[in-house]
């Protein structure tokens, strides 16, 4: 909503993502809640608020402020959102042994070609190390 509202403003014109596909049910077990959580949260959150980081550093000391407020916000909620992905995970993990740590090393191989580099040799990878 935040980054829609900033893009209407600078369009001069209302914008919004349009219709959102609708969700289905998922099925696979434990294993796949990890899986997913692991991909969704645990990458693409992570990455989320380094890139987020990234833009508010390098937003000039007299950048527009409604930009500075929102690129703030979202980097507070989606390090919240990380946090979330990274103690389920490893609650997962915890509960469901070692078929679930295998679903996450193997999502972790199919995921880390997408990821940016020093994300994932900064951040993913050593998390995913602690969790097996």
């Amino acid at each position: 909503e935040l980054a829609f509202a900033l893009a209407s403003a600078y369009a001069g014109r209302a914008l919004d993502p349009g219709p959102l596909p609708a969700l289905t049910p998922r099925g696979g077990g434990l294993a796949a809640v990890a899986r997913d959580t692991f991909i969704e949260g645990c990458v693409g959150e992570t990455g989320a608020v380094l890139e987020a980081e990234h833009a508010l550093a390098a937003l000039r000391q007299d950048g527009d402020p409604a930009v500075r407020d929102v690129l703030e916000r979202i980097v507070r909620d989606e390090t919240r959102h990380a946090e979330l992905a990274w103690q389920t995970v490893t609650w997962a993990v915890t509960s469901g042994g070692p078929e679930v740590l295998a679903a996450v090393h193997a999502a972790a191989r199919d995921a880390e070609p997408s990821a940016r580099p020093e994300t994932w040799r900064e951040v993913i990878a050593p998390s995913l190390a602690l969790l097996g």
